[in-house]
C-alpha cells in the first residue's frame, strides 16, 4: 500500500497537461473570439473566457518551470485577452487592472532577457494604451505618467521615418495637450505640458509623407491651436513680442486648410478659425493685407453655417456681406465669446472675440461646447489591441488619403493678398 501511495503523485505529474498545450488551445479560443461577428454574444464571451483560463493555467505551469521567456510570452497573451474582456464585457475595471498587471510583468520579464522579442514595441504600446484608459477612468496621475513612459520607450525603438513613429508621436502629443487643458494643471506645469505637446506634434508633422495630406492637416491644425495658446500665454506675460506665436498659428492654419478637401470633417471649423484669427491680427496689429484674406476665409466658411446663427453673423461681419449688419457682437458686452476658453478680446469694442476650445485635443476645431468626457473617451485609439491574435501581433496598415483641394482654395491659400 505504501508503494502505491508514493506512486500516484508521480503518475499524476507524468500525465499533467503541458503548458504548451494550454497555450495552443488558448490561442485557438482567442482566434475563435476574433472571428466572431458579434463580440457580445454568449459564444464569443465563452471563447474569450476559455482563452483566459487556459493562458492562466499555462502561466502557472511556466512559473513552476522557472521559464521566464515562455512566462513573459504567455503573460502578453493573457493581457490581450484581459483587455478584450474589459472592452467587451461591460468595461470591468478589474479586467483592465488585470491586463495592466500582465503587461507590466511581461515587459519586466522580457527586459531581463538577453534579446527582446519582436513584439516588444507592441507590448509597450498596448500597456501604454491600457494605462491611458485607466487614467481616463480614475484620473490617477501615476497612470498617465506610466503611459507616457511606455510610449516614449516605444518611440525610441522605432525608426523615425516609419508611420508608427508618427502615430505614437501624435498620441504622446495629445496626452500632453490634454494635461495642459486639465483645469487642475498648475501654471508652471502648463508651460511644460504645452511645450512637450508642441515638440511631439511637430516631429510628427515634419515626418508625414506627402500623400498623407488629410492626417497631416489634422496635425497642422493641432499645432496651430498650440501656437495660438502660446500666443495667449505670451501676450499676458510680454505683450507685443507674443505676435510671433500668432503668426506661426496662422501659417499652420493655412497649411492645414491647404491639405483639406471640402468634405474633410474639420474643414468648416478650420475656415472659421483662420478667419477669426486673421481678423483679430488685422484689428490688433493693423496689418492691412490681413483684411482681404480674412474676408476670403469668412466667405468660404459662411457656406457651412446656417443664416441667423451667431457663427454666421460673425463671419458675415468679417466678410462684409450684406447681412453683416446683424451685429453679432454687442458693444456693451466686450467679452462675448464664441468658444469656451482661451479667449482674447480685441481692443476694438465691436470686434469679434477669438476663442479656442482647449479641450478639443484632437483638433476638431473651435466648438461652442467642450466635448463631454464620454465623447472624448469614445475616440480613444485601439490600434494595437482589438482582435489581435497572440501568435501574430501585427500593426494594422494606415489609411492613405489622396489630396483633393478645392480650386477656390488654391486661389486663396498660400498667397498673401
Amino acid at each position: 500500500m505504501c508503494i502505491f501511495t508514493g506512486l500516484f503523485p508521480r503518475l499524476r505529474r507524468c500525465f499533467k497537461t503541458s503548458p504548451e498545450t494550454f497555450v495552443t488551445r488558448g490561442i485557438q479560443f482567442q482566434e475563435k473570439f476574433a472571428a466572431s461577428e458579434d463580440k457580445n454574444s454568449d459564444n464569443a464571451q465563452y471563447f474569450l473566457t476559455k482563452a483566459a483560463i487556459l493562458f492562466s493555467q499555462a502561466r502557472e505551469r511556466y512559473h513552476e518551470r522557472n521559464d521566464d521567456e515562455a512566462l513573459a510570452r504567455v503573460l502578453s497573451y493573457l493581457a490581450l485577452v484581459d483587455w478584450d474582456l474589459y472592452s467587451w464585457s461591460g468595461k470591468s475595471q478589474g479586467k483592465l487592472s488585470q491586463a495592466i498587471t500582465s503587461y507590466d510583468e511581461a515587459i519586466a520579464k522580457f527586459e531581463a532577457l538577453p534579446d527582446l522579442p519582436s513584439n516588444y514595441i507592441d507590448l509597450l504600446a498596448n500597456a501604454a494604451l491600457a494605462y491611458k484608459e485607466r487614467f481616463e477612468l480614475w484620473h490617477d496621475q501615476s497612470d498617465i505618467n506610466k503611459s507616457l513612459e511606455y510610449y516614449t520607450t516605444a518611440l525610441r525603438s522605432i525608426p523615425q521615418d516609419s508611420p508608427r513613429y508618427i502615430d505614437i508621436s501624435q498620441i504622446i502629443g495629445s496626452i500632453y495637450w490634454k494635461l495642459y487643458c486639465d483645469p487642475s494643471c498648475t501654471e508652471t506645469r502648463k508651460i511644460e505640458m504645452m511645450d512637450n505637446a508642441n515638440t511631439y506634434f511637430q516631429q510628427a508633422y515634419e515626418r508625414f509623407p506627402a500623400e498623407n495630406v488629410s492626417e497631416k492637416s489634422n496635425c497642422a491644425y493641432t499645432l496651430a491651436r498650440i501656437s495660438y495658446a502660446k500666443f495667449q500665454r505670451e501676450l499676458r506675460i510680454s505683450g507685443p513680442s507674443a505676435k510671433s506665436h500668432l503668426d506661426a498659428s496662422i501659417d499652420l492654419y493655412r497649411s492645414a486648410i491647404d491639405c483639406m478637401s471640402g468634405t474633410h470633417p474639420y474643414y468648416s471649423k478650420t475656415l472659421r478659425a483662420i478667419a477669426l484669427i486673421i481678423w483679430y491680427r488685422y484689428k490688433e496689429y493693423h496689418e492691412e493685407t490681413d483684411l482681404p484674406e480674412a474676408q476670403i476665409f469668412a466667405e468660404l466658411a459662411l457656406k457651412f453655417y446656417p443664416v441667423g446663427t451667431e457663427e454666421c453673423r460673425a463671419l458675415a461681419e468679417i466678410s462684409g456681406a450684406p447681412n453683416s449688419t446683424a451685429n453679432a457682437y454687442d458693444s456693451s458686452s466686450p467679452t462675448r465669446s464664441f468658444g469656451t476658453a482661451l479667449t482674447i478680446q480685441s481692443q476694438e469694442p465691436n470686434s469679434p472675440t477669438i476663442s479656442v476650445d482647449p479641450y478639443d485635443v484632437h483638433g476638431s476645431g473651435i466648438s461652442d461646447e467642450p466635448p463631454s468626457p464620454s465623447s472624448t473617451k469614445s475616440r480613444r485609439r485601439t490600434y494595437y489591441l482589438s482582435t489581435i491574435s497572440p501568435s501574430t501581433l501585427a500593426y494594422p496598415s494606415r489609411n492613405k488619403t489622396t489630396r483633393n483641394t478645392l480650386h477656390v482654395l488654391q486661389l486663396s491659400i498660400n498667397t498673401r493678398i
